[in-house]
């Protein structure tokens, strides 16, 4: 869904999925990966190996291990994901709110020092909101809310890490590949680690000899997972035509209603860049009609940030009606800000009165004070993520690096500039953009009404770009 992964940054829509244990309402990125954790070569953590998992971490006092919940495909799969980095990740339940456990871990991480949000490579998301980071050498540890029937943050939280075990050598591992080339575990390890290193180009030629492997080198589950892993990097190096043919493939091979669903919602996000709507509104029409429905809170809400994209704003509202009344998570904001495009501020309110506190604490950081203050935060209504050197030369950009945009908010400041996914941003006010962070900084410190300058590369030109900020209701 659109405002999960760009206003949420991805990681409420991921615990959502994590707190009912289902891969239920996760964004398409993140969702369309999650059949690879099931034939992880990675064991399930038990509470007897926390001590290995997150060597020298202290454990909150009174918080219980929960097995279920760490060993969840969802979360599984955003350790799994970076597992190039050595990254791991543990829930636990606790009888108190997450401000406290942060207090708690910031006053007994010795030697640790707190980060803001992303630093380098620390972590693969922005973080959510009531969430803490430390770093301590290579290490990075993030304190993160789980959610329970209680709210966000009450009741259960996570400890995700990275650079607890030494990472992934690459190039022993492309050694061993070739050592044997048959082995098609020791083939999708490496596949992931390009992955997690967006190393695109590498993963796509690995993940390819995996798709064209004898069928009983892999499982079910993996077959699938691979082909959605293929069109993931055809995604990230535009070409979409061939994302668009390798997940076709992929709901060729969904084996689950789940399955058909993840490359439905995939296929549908190509259709879209194509500009093919009217295709991408009938693969998810036919979906929500299927005898069988997985999830129909989630196609609901991919359907209405399509009509919400073409503009039919009263389209888009009765799907995010649907969605809502369905349970799918992290819609509400957009639903506001449909509602009052639409002139109707009442039921905006109404809307925002039934957010959950996640949402609340959000939106507190972006709406106004008070009467005649500005807005506390300014808005772009942007998805972003830092190119690797790699990636970089496979776009063809003019310099080692650049932020790709992965996801535009209709109708935001970012989408009125012209801004679109899959461009990428070369250079923020003059100086040289190179990783995800020279632009998140200045948009930290901006406040609404403040322009930025942007270089944009758009179909292998420079494109200068104005960008004037925005608050997230207006």
């Amino acid at each position: 869904m659109l405002l999960i992964g760009v206003v949420l940054t991805g990681y409420v829509a991921l615990i959502a999925a994590v707190s009912f244990v289902t891969v239920r309402h996760v964004a398409p990125g993140i969702k369309g990966a999650l059949g690879a954790v099931e034939s992880s070569t990675r064991a399930p953590v038990k509470a007897s190996e926390l001590g290995k998992s997150l060597p020298g971490i202290p454990l909150y006092p009174g918080a219980k291990f929960n097995a279920a919940t760490t060993n969840n495909p969802a979360l599984r799969f955003i350790s799994r994901n970076q597992e190039g980095f050595g990254a791991t990740a543990a829930a636990f339940d606790t009888n108190d709110d997450l401000p406290k456990v942060i207090r708690w871990y910031q006053q007994n991480l010795r030697g640790w020092r707190r980060i803001d949000g992303f630093d380098g490579m620390a972590l693969p998301f922005e973080l959510p909101v009531q969430s803490a980071a430390f770093m301590r050498g290579g290490r990075t540890l993030a304190v993160l809310p789980g959610i329970s029937r209680r709210g966000l943050g009450v009741g259960s939280f996570i400890l995700y890490a990275t650079g607890m075990q030494p990472p992934v050598d690459l190039t022993a591992l492309a050694s061993e590949v070739q050592a044997h080339p048959q082995d098609a575990k020791r083939r999708l390890q490496l596949a992931r680690a390009y992955q997690s290193y967006k190393r695109y180009q590498s993963a796509l030629s690995e993940f390819a000899l995996l798709a064209n492997s004898r069928p009983q080198a892999l499982k079910q589950e993996q077959r699938f997972a691979v082909m959605v892993s293929l069109g993931d990097c055809h995604w990230h190096l535009r070409q979409n035509q061939l994302a668009l043919r390798a997940y076709r493939r992929a709901l060729r091979w969904s084996d689950t209603v789940e399955e058909r669903e993840v490359a439905v919602v995939l296929i549908s996000r190509v259709l879209k860049s194509l500009g093919r709507f009217g295709e991408a509104e009938t693969l998810l029409l036919e979906a929500l009609n299927a005898p069988e429905v997985e999830d129909p809170g989630w196609i609901h809400a991919c359907l209405a940030d399509l009509y919400h994209e073409l503009g039919r704003l009263n389209d888009a509202v009765e799907e995010y009606e649907r969605a809502d009344a369905l349970g799918a998570p992290g819609i509400r904001v957009n639903r506001t800000r449909a509602e009052l495009a639409l002139g109707n501020p009442e039921r905006a309110r109404a809307v925002l009165q039934a957010a959950t506190l996640g949402e609340r604490r959000y939106l507190s950081r972006f709406l106004e004070r008070g009467p005649g203050r500005s807005s506390r935060r300014a808005w772009a209504g942007i998805q972003l993520t830092g190119i690797s050197t790699e990636w970089a030369q496979s776009l063809g950009l003019p310099q080692p690096g650049g932020i790709w945009v992965e996801e535009v908010v209709m109708n935001s400041p970012a989408w009125q500039a012209g801004l679109r996914r899959q461009e990428v941003i070369l250079e923020v006010a003059g100086v040289a953009a190179l990783q995800r962070e020279d632009l998140m900084f200045r948009l930290r410190a901006a406040r609404p009404g403040d322009m930025l300058e942007l270089d944009v590369w758009r179909g292998g030109k420079h494109v200068p770009t104005r960008l004037r900020l925005g608050s997230i209701l207006e």
